[in-house]
């Protein structure tokens, strides 16, 4: 199965920066770090990251992301229901977009500091 490519914004997963970011950032440590793997197919792991990163959301407020967070599920509900590589790569996509509206949110909020 082809990986699909890592988000430019982070780190490779062998980067030392994790050390620093990924209590910060568990979902894009968990993609960086497992979601390259050709191999992998614990579907049940990546919805409980989802699951606990929507409500870490929903408690700083960030309800924008609701619906993203509310199609990567699905995506990787599909995927379990359905193992096939256009499946993995839709739940990944899906997480890719919600990090990319998180960097987005990350450098709005660093701009204006």
């Amino acid at each position: 199965m082809p990986l699909p490519p890592l988000p430019a914004f982070l780190p490779r997963p062998d980067s030392a920066a994790w050390h620093r970011r990924r209590w910060q950032d568990n979902l894009g440590y968990f993609r960086a770090r497992t979601l390259t793997n050709a191999s992998y197919g614990d579907v049940a792991m990546l919805l409980n990251h989802l699951v606990a990163d929507r409500e870490e959301a929903a408690r700083r407020g960030q309800g924008l992301e609701r619906g993203l967070y509310d199609r990567a599920v699905a995506a990787a509900k599909a995927w379990r229901r359905e193992p096939t590589s256009e499946r993995w790569w839709d739940a990944v996509a899906c997480v890719d977009r919600i990090l990319e509206e998180q960097e987005r949110r990350r450098r709005g909020e660093a701009a204006a500091d």
